[in-house]
């Protein structure tokens, strides 16, 4: 028996805590989130109000994140700003 291929991963070649990282983090959450605001759609078409309320409460959950990633991203591209103009002044 062989052992299985190991898939590759899309990110390994990213820095964590990188801006790359970190935009492939949102990208990821949103996808996320387009995946739950379907199956909403589909429970809610099929009056299944229990599928309904789960996957809108991951909709949002993955909306949250999504948004706290931003601000975080936003963040530290300001302070590579900051850096960066502080390395230009020596």
């Amino acid at each position: 028996m062989s052992a299985p291929i190991p898939k590759p991963d899309p990110f390994q070649d990213l820095a964590h805590g990188s801006l790359e990282m970190m935009r492939a983090c949102i990208g990821e959450t949103v996808a996320g989130a387009a995946i739950h605001a379907d199956l909403a759609a589909t429970y809610a078409g099929i009056q299944d109000d229990v599928g309904l309320d789960y996957a809108l409460r991951c909709l949002v959950a993955d909306v949250r994140v999504a948004v706290s990633l931003l601000a975080h991203l936003k963040e530290q591209k300001a302070t590579e700003r900051v850096r960066a103009a502080a390395e230009e002044l020596r």
